[in-house]
């Protein structure tokens, strides 16, 4: 199991010396995540004038984090230092529910400053403006997605943020969200039907897959309650994709508190939008296009299909009442239309549909089976692991079921506030010459690799570890990636 521990950044409030602008300080408006680390709105910066806190609810290695980090770079240059803006990362906390809207409600309480929110998650705080970007199978190509957020639609977007007390002045792509379906395929409404489907909270999201007979959850991934993620090729932990199913895009906001907004002056604010700016061209330059990302998936192990045109079909007139209802709301109808208009003049790169489907190899089926490992804390100790909260997140007794490619686990944590209680994941992995390559989830790092042999009672002995997370996950690598007992065939 990997470190979910986000790394937190010291807190930073307003600080504002230049320009007479003056920063609340009322410590109703200051975060209590960090607070022993958190300089006060009145403590000046050492080098800029105006300090700019921005949350998020993700970290500096995600997509959304690296859009951050370019705003930042961005902000620093064109105000000559002058203006710094400093992450937050996973701003809300850990284990907070409905994460996504607790960042935005911060932001619009002035807890933060500026803050990055998934555009789909605005719904739930009553902005309707955005809804139009999650209308099911309506924006559903990287064209039109970079067609949308860099013309003059984004403005409307997000003219409905003042309502919820922030300005939105930037609009960041990150993707688009396919069905990944746990064990088989999702192709048609029959397969959600009744089922339960991992996606994150958003009450536009969650009427689309309603429509379509599921029930929708936030929670990790559980391969043995759920039947599926709605998700990205680069994130998605594993599933088989149906690839030529597109929900929606996921699409960043980029916004300021509105009582930020007014103590900006003209120059400063002119700054952090051109920044926005070259930020959003930067991201529609760099952004993998989901062909690309569909292949390196596939080079990771995963499986795409595709769905029947009559599935399509089924899919599209089964979510129509979705797309209706937001038709109800006069701007969210207008914008409706122009996407369409804009939809009916761009070309679009025809989406993958296939891959891993030609049945796994032969080493990748020679491990097939059903393993356990015991962890202890004293291994990883003696290993020389040192992180406390990393020991106690990985030491357990685990279940691991390997089949053609995917893995399946379930750990009974061992240590820590979560003792007794049990994670489950799931995920992909390759071999080849005898070497393992287990992927944790398909973002960049998330790897180990270690050359695996079967053992004459058919366990699993690992050696030569390495990991893409760098010299400690190594050690960990070795603790976990020891000896796995073999205790029986797939069910």
């Amino acid at each position: 199991m990997r470190s979910t521990t986000p790394i937190r950044t010291a807190a930073l409030g307003l600080a504002l010396l230049a320009g007479g602008l003056t920063a609340c300080t009322d410590s109703s408006r200051s975060s209590t995540a960090n607070a022993d680390q958190a300089p006060t709105a009145a403590q000046p910066a050492a080098a800029s004038s105006l300090v700019l806190r921005i949350g998020t609810d993700d970290g500096p290695e995600t997509p959304a984090g690296a859009q951050i980090t370019h705003f930042a770079e961005e902000v620093a240059r064109l105000s000559d230092g002058s203006i710094s803006v400093h992450p937050d990362w996973h701003a809300a906390g850990d284990g907070v529910p409905h994460w996504d809207q607790a960042v935005a409600r911060m932001a619009a309480r002035g807890d933060l400053d500026l803050a990055m929110v998934p555009a789909r998650a605005w719904d739930a705080l009553g902005v309707t403006s955005l809804t139009a970007l999650n209308a099911p199978f309506l924006v559903d190509s990287d064209e039109l997605t970079a067609a949308v957020v860099a013309g003059d639609l984004a403005d409307d977007l997000m003219s409905g943020l003042e309502d919820a007390g922030v300005v939105g002045f930037g609009l960041f792509p990150e993707g688009l969200r396919h069905p990944f379906g746990f064990g088989e395929p999702l192709r048609g409404p029959t397969d959600y039907d009744g089922e339960l489907v991992r996606s994150p909270h958003s009450r536009t999201t969650r009427a689309v897959f309603a429509a379509l007979g599921a029930r929708v959850t936030e929670a990790d991934v559980d391969t043995s309650t759920q039947r599926g993620a709605e998700s990205s090729y680069a994130l998605t932990p594993a599933g088989v994709a149906t690839g030529n199913v597109v929900f929606y895009p996921k699409v960043n906001s980029l916004v300021v508190n509105e009582d930020v907004r007014t103590q900006l002056s003209d120059e400063q604010w002119g700054t952090l939008n051109e920044a926005a700016d070259r930020t959003r061209d930067w991201v529609l330059r760099t952004l993998p296009a989901d062909n690309a990302s569909a292949e390196e998936f596939c080079a990771e192990g995963g499986r795409i299909v595709a769905a029947t045109p009559t599935d399509l079909a089924d899919l599209r007139e089964s979510t129509a009442t979705v797309t209706a209802s937001l038709r109800t709301d006069p701007v969210t109808a207008g914008i409706l239309g122009r996407i369409e208009d804009l939809k009916e003049s761009t070309t679009a790169a025809e989406p993958t549909t296939s891959c891993g489907t030609g049945g796994p190899s032969d080493d990748v089926t020679r491990l097939n089976g059903v393993y356990r490992t015991n962890i202890t804390v004293k291994a990883f100790r003696a290993a020389g692991v040192t992180s406390e909260d990393r020991i106690q997140e990985n030491a357990g007794a685990y279940t691991i079921s390997l089949d053609d490619g995917t893995w399946e686990m379930a750990q009974v944590y061992a240590t820590g506030p979560q003792k007794g209680e049990t994670w489950h994941g799931t995920g992909s992995y390759t071999v080849e010459d005898g070497r393992l390559t287990w992927y944790w989830s398909h973002e960049d790092g998330a790897w180990t690799t270690a050359d695996v042999a079967v053992q004459p009672d058919g366990s699993l002995r690992f050696r030569n570890h390495d990991d893409g997370e760098g010299p400690e996950f190594v050690l960990m690598s070795r603790v976990h990636f020891h000896h796995w007992r073999r205790v029986g065939d797939l069910p």
